[in-house]
């Protein structure tokens, strides 16, 4: 049994637990080690978010970040605030309620509207935030990436044909999907996996959407 989880204290992982059901956590965890995981580093995908438009140039950084009560909502903006901040900057963070368009669109229109200047590269929490977020950059009549950058993250595959082509952090779901089958396996052969972590590397895929700030 594989379950990809959702919140962080999912009440299906407990009654799962409690069932002593055969599961392999995928992409998200838990606050509790009940079962084993297998996720990708996204703490090193944000940090190479942070470090690409650093390399451009930029030196005001925004987060659009997910929700903060899943795992990778949290471990994101954590990992956003620590990197942008070992540089010596102010990291400024929009919390989105939602892995969804309308909640990246809300959070970029949040982000606009507050006071002073706006900054110039955003590393959104995942790519259908990013979306919402080049929706809002457009009603304003800002262009991304000639006055905004903007990275996405987990690669989704339509994400090489948005306008402009979407940056982002590829997240590589086949390799993860297979390895949690391989430990699901082993479990159900009689090798306990309970607490295993595995961690898969992640990639930055540089395309169009970001640039040198204005």
């Amino acid at each position: 049994f594989i379950l990809a989880t959702g919140r962080r204290e999912d009440a299906l992982v407990s009654a799962a637990h409690a069932r002593a059901l055969s599961v392999v956590l995928i992409n998200r965890g838990t606050d509790r080690p009940l079962f084993p995981l297998v996720t990708g580093d996204d703490a090193a995908g944000i940090a190479a978010a942070v470090g690409h438009l650093l390399r451009l140039g930029h030196r005001r950084l925004a987060h659009l970040a997910g929700p903060s009560d899943m795992t990778t909502g949290f471990v994101r903006e954590r990992a956003f605030r620590q990197a942008v901040a070992a540089r010596g900057l102010d990291p400024v963070v929009i919390g989105c309620d939602g892995y969804t368009i309308e909640s990246g669109k809300r959070g970029m229109s949040a982000l606009l509207s507050r006071r002073g200047a706006h900054p110039t590269g955003i590393v959104a929490g995942n790519d259908l935030i990013a979306i919402g977020a080049l929706h809002a950059l457009r009603e304003r009549g800002l262009r991304c990436p000639q006055d905004i950058s903007l990275v996405g993250f987990n690669d989704m595959p339509f994400a090489d044909e948005l306008q402009p082509p979407l940056t982002t952090v590829h997240v590589p779901h086949h390799e993860m999907g297979a390895e949690a089958a391989r430990m699901l396996l082993d479990e159900l052969d009689g090798a306990p996996a309970t607490g295993k972590t595995v961690i898969l590397p992640l990639t930055l895929v540089v395309r169009g959407s970001t640039a040198p700030p204005p």
